[in-house]
Parts: structure tokens; C-alpha cells; sequence
């Protein structure tokens, strides 16, 4: 697998912004073994980061495994990215349809993410669903700041996606956000829905030269940075607009 990091505003899934380079210092760690008890934090090796402040670059992990109770220890891969903190970024795992859903991989039967920052985790979320043969490509992670150290990442709703005005009670909004243990939940605020497109339906996207099925993490920043400033990118999310002004977004920069 290959990635590819791009500025929200572009939505072409292309490293046609000024942070493309990042893609050049990422690490990836390939199956490896974890337990979640000897969790370290977020950082990458080398790396001085300590605070995270607005229009700088700071240090998002993005973990794909196969689900399960972490502290058996679990089969993962680790992406470090380097976003602009506050910039509302675009990390897409290229090619990952074919690689993660029609390809033998160690993650199979449940491919899963989630993602960290200083000594945040976010919850789970699965990416395929092979039992189901269900696909959640879109996910917009949020990270909570309060003077610059990262308290928490929730995940927001990922249904507005496959929602529109005519029908507000959709079928592909499902529950889809797992703890460390591989069990589904529901506590908390954390908006835990996503909307799933069908293997089939993918199959035939890929067959149109169309990515859209591909492994999409967006990152948007709330509170403050270590001089005080606002975070605000948040307000860009996608459940903070309307299906058809997500249409109308996305008919711009296509």
C-alpha cells in the first residue's frame, strides 16, 4: 500500500498540495505486535514535538489492523503523518480497496483504524466489514486541544455521507465504532455511526477508475494551541453541512 496526503480543499485523493513532501518522511511499521497497556503516545522517531501549535506541523498516527482484543496483542500497521495543525487535512491509504478488501492481508476479516496524537487514542473504527461485505471509507477524526496538548479524538458522524433530504432515516447509517477490545459501543458523546457502501458496489466504482471505496481519513482541530489561539478548523467537518451542500463542495473541486 501506498499513501497519499492532500489539503481538504482539493478532494482529488492527488499530492498536488504544499505538504505532498510528507509523504516522503512517513513511517510505516508492518505487522508488528501491540497491547494497548504499553501504549507510549503518538511520535515520531526523531521527532522533538511537545505542543501542538496552529500552522505548524504536528504528528497524527493512523493505525490499520484487523480488529480484536488489543491487549491479546494484535497484527497493525502505522502511518506517521505530519499535518498542518488547524489546516483541515486529507490522509488517504491509496489503493487500499484492492489491498485491504480483494487482496489476502493480515488484517482480514475486520480491517479497522483508528488514529493518535501526543497521548490521545481514538476509538475504533472498521473499514471492511467481510462478513458483511460492507465498506466504511470516509472517516473525519476530531482532536480536542487545550493549550496545545491533545486531551481526546472523537470521531464524527459519518452518516451525513449517504443522507439526503428525502429520506432521513437511512439504512447505511450504522453503528460503527469498536473499543479495545473489538466490541462495538456506544457511550460516551462520540458520534459512534458510519455509512457503508456494498463490496459490489466498490467492485463496480474501481471498475469506473473511481477510488472513492479507498481508506479516507480526514483531521480537523478544536480548542486551542499553546499560545492561546483558537483552533477552528472543526467547523469544516462534514456533519457541519448539509447533504447538499457537501454535493455542491465536492462538484467544485472535481
Amino acid at each position: 500500500m501506498s499513501i497519499t496526503d492532500s489539503n481538504a480543499s482539493h478532494l482529488d485523493f492527488k499530492n498536488n498540495d504544499t505538504n505532498a513532501t510528507i509523504i516522503n518522511n512517513s513511517t510505516v511499521l508492518t505487522n508488528s505486535s501491540a497491547q494497548i497497556q504499553s501504549w507510549n503516545g503518538c511520535e515520531e522517531p526523531g521527532s522533538n514535538e511537545s505542543f501542538l501549535k496552529k500552522g505548524k506541523s504536528t504528528t497524527v498516527c493512523v493505525s490499520v489492523s484487523g480488529g480484536g482484543d488489543w491487549s491479546l496483542g494484535i497484527d497493525f500497521s502505522r502511518w506517521f503523518y505530519k499535518p498542518i495543525a488547524d489546516d483541515y487535512s486529507h490522509f488517504t491509504v491509496r489503493n487500499s480497496f484492492r489491498d485491504l478488501v480483494l487482496s489476502e492481508n493480515p488484517y482480514q476479516d475486520e480491517v479497522s483504524v483508528h488514529v493518535a496524537s501526543q497521548d490521545a487514542v481514538s476509538f475504533i473504527r472498521r473499514y471492511y466489514d467481510e462478513g458483511e461485505g460492507k465498506i466504511y471509507p470516509y472517516l473525519t477524526a476530531i482532536l480536542d486541544v487545550t493549550d496545545g496538548i491533545v486531551n481526546g479524538i472523537a470521531w464524527d458522524d459519518s452518516c451525513v455521507r449517504c443522507k439526503n433530504n428525502k429520506k432521513e432515516n437511512n439504512t447505511r447509517c450504522e453503528e460503527n465504532t469498536y473499543d479495545f477490545t473489538g466490541n462495538l459501543t456506544t457511550l460516551g458523546t462520540e458520534k459512534t455511526k458510519g455509512c457503508y457502501f456494498t463490496k459490489e458496489e466498490c467492485i463496480e466504482f474501481q471498475n469506473q477508475n473511481n477510488n472513492i471505496c479507498d481508506l479516507n481519513v480526514y483531521f480537523v482541530w478544536t480548542g486551542s494551541d499553546i499560545n492561546g489561539r483558537i483552533l477552528s478548523s472543526s467547523g469544516s467537518r462534514w456533519s457541519a453541512f448539509s447533504f447538499i451542500d457537501i454535493t455542491a463542495l465536492l462538484k467544485n473541486f472535481q
